[in-house]
């Protein structure tokens, strides 16, 4: 089965090349999201990397300008907590799992990345409100 977003046609079994975004300013993400614009490829954005993780509007303005300004970049969105290798802790499972639903409900990517390793019936809640609006999930278990 095949599946189509953007510019990327998703085929069963198929590994596709994403890029990571590691940036920590808006500016040095914007810059490096710029050299990915007309690429096939998706772009991976480390949410725990930017330097304003914690202030969601300012992720929710961040993302909403890289769609306006990318409409064709397959954008997925990952927050790695730091006890899992990320750059940046939440206080809580709790907020983790917060920002991870605004990032939904928001509909800030094309996808979402959702740490396993957290309270099972949320993560659950997470997949399926992602699935509700459309959203492609990346799973990741430590």
């Amino acid at each position: 089965m095949n599946c189509e977003v953007r510019k990327i046609t998703f085929d069963d079994g198929q590994v596709r090349d994403a890029f990571v975004n590691k940036q920590k300013s808006a500016a040095e993400i914007l810059d490096y999201t710029a050299k990915l614009a007309n690429s096939k490829h998706m772009m991976e954005w480390r949410l725990d990397c930017f330097e304003n993780a914690t202030q969601m509007n300012h992720v929710i303005e961040l993302a909403n300008e890289i769609n306006e300004n990318f409409p064709d970049l397959y954008l997925m969105i990952t927050f790695r907590s730091q006890k899992n290798g990320g750059h940046t802790e939440l206080d809580s499972e709790d907020a983790y799992l917060n920002l991870v639903k605004i990032l939904i409900e928001f509909q800030l990517s094309d996808a979402v990345d959702i740490e396993l390793n957290h309270t099972s019936d949320r993560v659950e809640d997470l997949i399926a409100c992602a699935h509700r609006q459309n959203m492609h999930v990346s799973q990741s278990e430590f």
